[in-house]
């Protein structure tokens, strides 16, 4: 059996209140789910400044954007076991 576990990429920066209460559910929903967690500090990036400035928190799951600004745990959950996958070989 090959499962695939989902990369989550968080994006955030430091003094942003939004990112840290949606961290913490990012942290309980790891405790359920298994995912691969990367976390993004938008200011080491231009590009990445300009693209989710104002638009923090935000969450992609392999490479598709599924939050911006808000998250709630039980949609969080929902979008990562939509990307989790289990194969029988």
């Amino acid at each position: 059996m090959i499962k695939h576990y989902p990369l989550l990429r968080f994006y955030t920066k430091e003094n942003c209140q939004l990112c840290n209460v949606a961290l913490e559910i990012v942290k309980r929903v790891a405790k359920k789910l298994k995912f691969t967690l990367e976390t993004v500090d938008i200011t080491q990036s231009d590009d990445l400044m300009m693209k989710y400035g104002i638009e923090i928190p935000v969450i992609e799951i392999d490479g598709n954007l599924e939050f911006k600004n808000e998250v709630n745990e039980k949609d969080l959950l929902r979008s990562i076991k939509k990307y989790s996958t289990e194969y029988v070989t």
